[in-house]
C-alpha cells in the first residue's frame, strides 16, 4: 500500500503546483454562526487549517479551551447576533490562538472540550490517517489495467455482512453474464458478438 500512497501523493502535489502554490481558503463561513469557518494553524501552509463550528451552548467551552475566559459574559460576543456583528474580532482572536498550534493539536484540544473541530487534510494526510487506517477506510485495490491503487472503503461496517471493495469493471467485462441473466443463450450471445452488437 505504501507505494500506491506515495504515487497518489505525488499526483496530489503535482496538481497542487499546477493550480497554484498557495490556496486561499475564503468563503468557508457556515451561515451566520460565529465561529463557523476555517482558521489558519501553525506553521501556516496551504493545508494548515481547522474548521471550527460553535453553537451557542459551546461558546463558553470554546473560550475556556483557548484561554479566553476573560471574554465570558462580554456583551460584544455573548449572543450569536452579537458575535456576527463582531465576527472580524471573534475570528481574529480565535485565529491568534490556532495559528500558534498545529492543526491536529487544535483539533485535540477543542475536541476534548466538546467543541466541533476538524483538521483540513490533503490527499496524502487522508490516505495515511491512523484513524481511517484503523477503521479500514483506506484500502488497496488491484485493477486489471491500471494496476494497484488506493481508494476509500465502505464507511458502513456490519460484522455479519462485510463488504469487499474492488475495481470498477472494464467496458463489456461482464456482458456475457448479464446477457445470460437476461435469458440469452450462449449461441445468441456469440451471434451478437459476431454481429458487433456487443
Amino acid at each position: 500500500m505504501q507505494d500506491a500512497v506515495v504515487n497518489l501523493i505525488r499526483v496530489s502535489l503535482r496538481d497542487h503546483q499546477r493550480f497554484g502554490k498557495v490556496m486561499e481558503r475564503t468563503g468557508n463561513q457556515l451561515g451566520a454562526g460565529v465561529p463557523g469557518t476555517t482558521y489558519r494553524c501553525h506553521p501556516g501552509g496551504p493545508n494548515d487549517y481547522v474548521l471550527i463550528f460553535v453553537q451557542q451552548q459551546l461558546w463558553h467551552p470554546l473560550l475556556r479551551a483557548i484561554g479566553r475566559e476573560d471574554l465570558i459574559g462580554d456583551a460584544r460576543y455573548e449572543a450569536p447576533e452579537a458575535r456576527w456583528t463582531h465576527r472580524a474580532e471573534v475570528n481574529k482572536f480565535i485565529e491568534d490562538w490556532t495559528s500558534e498550534r498545529p492543526k491536529h493539536d487544535v483539533m485535540k484540544i477543542l475536541g476534548e472540550a466538546g467543541v466541533p473541530c476538524g483538521a483540513c487534510l490533503d490527499t496524502g494526510e487522508v490516505l495515511t490517517d491512523p484513524h481511517l487506517l484503523a477503521r479500514e477506510m483506506i484500502v488497496e485495490v488491484e485493477h486489471p489495467v491500471r494496476g494497484r491503487y488506493v481508494t476509500v472503503a465502505n464507511p458502513i461496517k456490519l460484522s455479519a455482512s462485510p463488504t469487499t471493495i474492488g475495481p470498477s469493471p472494464l467496458l463489456g467485462q461482464h456482458r456475457e453474464e448479464i446477457l445470460a441473466e437476461l435469458g440469452y443463450t450462449d449461441a445468441e450471445i456469440r451471434a451478437l458478438a459476431a454481429d458487433g452488437a456487443i
